[in-house]
């Protein structure tokens, strides 16, 4: 859900250089709208995320990773909701494609009207991947996730969404890369129990390439 504003500018930020890391920091900026069981609402995220990059292109196989921790508060007509976590992810690193698995802790909730999401811990299982060169490139990624609260647990069975796992994101988006600066525009969708989607458009800029 919330989760849909913090990928924004994805793996291509780190294939080039050593294992020694990059700090970087970046604004989370997104709009999401949430609806379904009878839920209706627009919603703006805002908030940061830092960390470090790391790769290394001198193997058979160039690789890199990034470690963040990451908080956004969203701000919905009738409610609010927050989003906090700390991830780690690494993978490949080619020039002309990228993929990227890790785990992302986190604790997110949301309150819209007489809707709420009870705020609980889980386990995002991101994979994402990137096709093009580091400067302009397409990136997509699914997320499984496990949530530590059975109240929670999105029943498949009662929605026609496609997912698995608890709750269940796909995305797809593109972005600009340049030496100290990079954003990104990325699109996605979440769905969460009782078989609430929310579709977000994430704005990511970057600082410290």
């Amino acid at each position: 859900m919330i989760a849909a504003m913090l990928l924004m500018v994805g793996a291509s930020e780190a294939r080039a250089g050593s294992w020694s890391p990059q700090p970087y920091v970046k604004p989370n900026l997104g709009v999401a709208i949430y609806g379904g069981s009878g839920v209706a609402a627009t919603g703006v995220g805002l908030g940061a995320q830092g960390g470090v990059r790391y790769a290394n292109a001198d193997g058979p196989v160039p690789l890199g990773g990034t470690t963040r921790v990451s908080g956004t508060y969203t701000l919905v007509a009738g409610g609010w909701g927050h989003d906090v976590r700390v991830g780690s992810f690494f993978g490949p690193q080619m020039k002309l494609a990228s993929a990227s698995a890790g785990v992302d802790v986190f604790h997110n909730g949301l309150t819209v009207g007489s809707y709420t999401l009870p705020g609980a811990v889980g386990v995002d299982l991101p994979l994402d991947v990137t096709v093009g060169p580091s400067a302009v490139y397409l990136l997509g990624g699914i997320t499984p996730a496990l949530v530590f609260d059975s109240g929670r647990h999105v029943d498949w069975k009662a929605t026609d969404a496609f997912g698995f796992g608890h709750e269940f994101e796909w995305r797809v988006g593109a972005a600009v890369n340049a030496k100290v600066f990079a954003i990104g525009v990325t699109y996605s969708r979440r769905t969460v129990a009782p078989a609430v989607t929310s579709q977000g458009i994430s704005i990511g800029v970057g600082i410290g390439g």
